[in-house]
């Protein structure tokens, strides 16, 4: 299992948003909508806990073994789609996932309730 080309560049220019978003997206895109905010939930209650999981939305989605989809070994075609779709999303050659970005909004401003605390 290999990284995807350019897989820290384009990592490191994600936004807090975008990185929430894809989290959600790639973790539970065939679930219903209330299988992606649990996720965002997960996201958000890790970051207050930031003394284990890291101080930022990016730190906490991006740290190896905590959600499977930003590392190869994770599930290799997962991670490799999800790296694609964030390197063209960031090209603006296809558009950000509108529903996960409207959920990742709503979890960092505390808009969307916790349902898995």
């Amino acid at each position: 299992m290999t990284l995807y080309p350019n897989d820290a560049a384009i990592k490191a220019r994600l936004s807090a948003v975008q990185v929430v978003a894809m989290t959600t997206w790639a973790e539970a895109r065939a679930e219903m909508i209330e299988g992606e905010i649990a996720v965002g939930c997960v996201i958000r209650n890790r970051v207050l806990r930031q003394q284990r999981f890291g101080d930022t939305w990016q730190k906490v989605c991006l740290a190896k073994w905590q959600f499977s989809c930003w590392i190869p070994q994770g599930g290799e075609a997962n991670y490799r789609m999800l790296m694609a779709r964030c390197e063209s999303s960031l090209a603006g050659t296809l558009p950000w996932p509108a529903q996960a970005l409207w959920i990742a909004e709503g979890i960092i401003s505390g808009a969307i309730e916790d349902r898995v605390a």
